[in-house]
């Protein structure tokens, strides 16, 4: 099928990723992607895979509106589209509306793991009421990364009916265990001593992240005159670094700063993972699939994080689920992790990686999409 992906933008994100992924693997259809602004991080990599990408720089008054669905009328037609397949809120209600004026049959994707209505802005709270009574009667099939995605949508009054689950997919030959050593070619180690234990929280400075929680944990650990082990925070991401987060957390982050290293944001996340020994995910709210864990579990890292989202279910019983903003909890798997003797880490480390390979490889989530495809395929087409 010729399919059509509609998406906001094409910078980094979860979503994003995640697009570019089927697109190119996704040997069996013929994929063309609009964006609804000029933003786009993968356009080397959607022209060398030769993806057509048209960006139709959407603003929401009237006449650019009326432009734009013009616009995407047009496409669909010179590109002989069978299937329109949209990505978040904004992208579902446009191509809904595009999908009635064509006739064409719709995919949604739906990926927010928690509707928090204090951090949503209101456009979005409007965007997610308006497809509440749409979802009943236009798309043709819905879809979640997660369980938790799902299941909130349905409870809120999404349409349970056509709703299926699609988990996100790792390449698990990009992230695989390599051995790293601390030599002259990985800067980052130079900064450590052999015996310095690493973990490492890879998130962008965002509320959403809670990365105070991090710092009230190693303080609780300090305070608790625990700090006999040799052990580093390695933060990176976007708006991570110490300036910022002096300002932001004040206090609590001076009490800390010598238990934390500031990456920035890093280019190669399998060599980052490959580089430490536990991942952290600390995020209070609004994650659904984090990849994070996923990614970092593939090259055989085990991981501790909040109960979000399908993080639970994701790890399993390869590293350690705290509860949510709960200081102690998290403190005490920190330490925990610290002092499981080396045969038990390379259990979980051997675990993790199998979980990935055998549930969440990114072969899985491609033969899951084309599955779906064919079905709308042979139940319209055929």
């Amino acid at each position: 099928m010729n399919i059509l992906h509609i998406i906001y933008s094409l910078n980094i994100g979860g979503a994003e990723k995640t697009l570019i992924k089927l697109v190119v693997n996704d040997k069996k259809n013929n994929h063309i992607i609009v964006t609804l602004t000029t933003d786009n991080e993968f356009i080397k990599c959607l022209e060398s895979n030769k993806i057509r990408v048209y960006n139709l720089d959407i603003s929401f008054s009237l006449k650019r509106l009326i432009k734009c669905f013009k616009s995407l009328v047009n496409i669909i037609e010179s590109e002989r589209i069978d299937l329109i397949h949209t990505w978040m809120y904004n992208s579902d209600l446009i191509g809904s509306i595009i999908s009635l004026i064509t006739s064409k049959p719709i995919i949604w994707c739906i990926r927010n793991g928690k509707l928090n209505i204090k951090s949503s802005s209101v456009g979005s709270l409007i965007w997610r009421c308006t497809l509440i009574p749409i979802s009943y009667f236009v798309p043709i099939r819905i879809i979640s990364c997660s369980h938790s995605a799902k299941n909130i949508h349905t409870n809120i009054g999404y349409s349970r009916n056509q709703h299926i689950i699609i988990e996100n997919g790792i390449d698990t030959n990009e992230f695989k265990p390599e051995r790293i050593d601390n030599d002259n070619s990985n800067k980052m180690l130079e900064n450590f001593n052999d015996n310095t234990i690493l973990f490492a929280l890879p998130a962008r400075l965002d509320p959403q992240k809670n990365h105070k929680l991090i710092f009230k944990a190693i303080k609780y650990i300090k305070d608790q005159n625990l700090t006999n082990f040799d052990f580093k925070i390695l933060l990176a991401g976007r708006g991570i670094e110490y300036p910022n987060l002096k300002s932001i957390f004040k206090s609590v982050f001076l009490d800390v700063e010598d238990f934390i290293y500031c990456c920035g944001e890093i280019k190669d996340m399998s060599y980052f993972y490959n580089s430490i020994k536990y991942l952290l995910l600390t995020s209070s709210y609004g994650e659904a699939f984090p990849n994070v864990l996923a990614e970092a579990m593939s090259c055989g890292i085990p991981c501790i994080s909040t109960d979000v989202g399908d993080a639970k279910r994701i790890i399993g019983d390869t590293g350690w689920i705290v509860k949510s903003n709960n200081t102690i909890d998290l403190a005490e798997a920190i330490i925990s992790s610290i002092t499981i003797c080396n045969s038990d880490y390379e259990i979980k480390s051997k675990k993790a990686r199998e979980r990935i390979v055998n549930y969440y490889s990114l072969q899985k989530m491609i033969a899951s999409y084309q599955s779906s495809y064919d079905f709308i395929y042979n139940s319209i087409y055929k």
